[in-house]
């Protein structure tokens, strides 16, 4: 089903699988994705293949994301995300 989108629970979650593709990045690049910026280019020199994967900071999942294949799209959830600079 192409409307399946994982829980951001289960990202954070301590039983998900070590199966899921996952890439690890930098504190600005996690700062990027936790204010739900277009990390596209952050991400664009991984990769990946067309599919959903975890966003890992300093090797703890942070959340998802999915490569649509001309774009990498953003599934940390809005009501969570960072809005100011600090």
């Amino acid at each position: 089903n192409s409307d399946f989108v994982p829980s951001h629970d289960l990202a954070l979650s301590n039983i998900i699988s070590k199966e899921i593709q996952s890439i690890n990045v930098d504190l600005n690049s996690a700062i990027q994705y936790l204010k739900r910026n277009d990390i596209s280019n952050i991400l664009n020199e991984f990769v990946l293949r067309k599919s959903w994967f975890l966003v890992n900071f300093q090797e703890i999942n942070i959340g998802f994301a999915k490569n649509i294949g001309n774009r990498i799209n953003n599934y940390y959830p809005k009501e969570l995300r960072i809005l100011k600079d600090f």
